[in-house]
């Protein structure tokens, strides 16, 4: 569980830098799917995902989303990242 909260801080942290608009994106992504964007193996290339704004969408979660609504996703996470 430990591990859990830490990817939460590390989100939470995310959302702070990046704005709101990244963070609708975050949620609407989970909400589509059911799992995060940037899930991964461990806690830490979860964060490395997080900083480095590495997302994709999987057929197996996004095979019944309408491509506008990835496409929104796409242009929310993408918001301003330099």
């Amino acid at each position: 569980m430990e591990g859990v909260n830490g990817v939460a801080a590390c989100m939470f942290n995310c959302f702070l830098c990046f704005g709101s608009n990244r963070s609708v994106g975050v949620i609407l992504y989970v909400l589509l799917s059911g799992v995060s964007p940037f899930l991964d193996e461990s806690q830490e290339e979860t964060c490395a995902n997080i900083i480095k704004n590495d997302f994709c969408f999987p057929e197996e979660y996004f095979s019944e989303i309408s491509n506008e609504a990835i496409d929104l996703i796409k242009v929310m996470l993408v918001d301003h990242i330099e």
